[in-house]
């Protein structure tokens, strides 16, 4: 039993470094697209819209660095940027963000926005929105 987990590690640090580390990480990696991966945990039990030019969207998920929503402007384009306000209902008022961001992926259902750098009181007020969620 002992020489057979040596051998399967054995196998296995030869692979990694024959063919490189990027190489076996793309091997056990569920996603090797750098694209997909996240910085930031997605929210999607929160209640929000976003506002873009006085039009209401409903925002399916967000994180900190950007919101997916649900919507089709044939207006827009991806690298666009977008000026919006964020609404969240609290668990005793409606929280407004204004922010901006940036178009990065869209399609007959959903827009994708990134985040523009979130200055440091619009992260706080951020935290303080996933702080209400969990108390």
């Amino acid at each position: 039993m002992k020489s057979l987990f040596f051998f399967e590690f054995s196998c296995i640090f030869f692979i990694m470094f024959k063919n490189g580390w990027e190489k076996f990480l793309k091997k056990v990696s569920n996603d090797d697209d750098p694209s997909r991966r996240r910085r930031y945990v997605r929210r999607d039990q929160d209640v929000c819209v976003l506002e873009i030019n006085g039009q209401t969207y409903p925002v399916k998920d967000w994180s900190m660095g950007g919101a997916l929503i649900e919507t089709y402007d044939k207006t827009t384009n991806i690298g666009d940027t977008v000026d919006f306000t964020i609404k969240f209902k609290l668990k005793d008022r409606v929280l407004e963000v204004p922010h901006s961001a940036q178009i990065v992926r869209k399609n007959k259902n959903y827009t994708a926005l990134r985040f523009e750098a979130l200055p440091g009181e619009t992260r706080a007020v951020f935290d303080d929105i996933v702080k209400d969620a969990i108390a």
